[in-house]
């Protein structure tokens, strides 16, 4: 689980580079949702409580990579021009 976690961790920062496509994060957002929901509604026990711990950075990763999205929908840096919307 804790490789799962970290794989999850490194893909979501290679995928978060400022002004980037939408369609990587949110592809991002879809799996770590998928993943939070794995653990809480399949896993058994808790695991010594890394479950609970690996559920939290889930929440955390997915509330950061919906501000991504956020911010790059409303900011445009110098050399993008006008923002498309995804």
């Amino acid at each position: 689980m804790k490789a799962t976690l970290v794989l999850l961790l490194t893909t979501l920062a290679i995928l978060a580079p400022a002004h980037a496509e939408q369609g990587p994060m949110k592809a991002a957002r879809a799996q770590a949702m998928s993943a939070h929901a794995t653990l809480k509604n399949n896993a058994t026990t808790d695991k010594g409580g890394h479950r609970l711990a690996a559920m939290k950075h889930l929440a955390a990763a997915i509330a950061e990579i919906e501000a991504g999205i956020a911010f790059d929908q409303s900011n445009v840096s110098a050399n993008e021009g006008k923002k498309r919307k995804n």
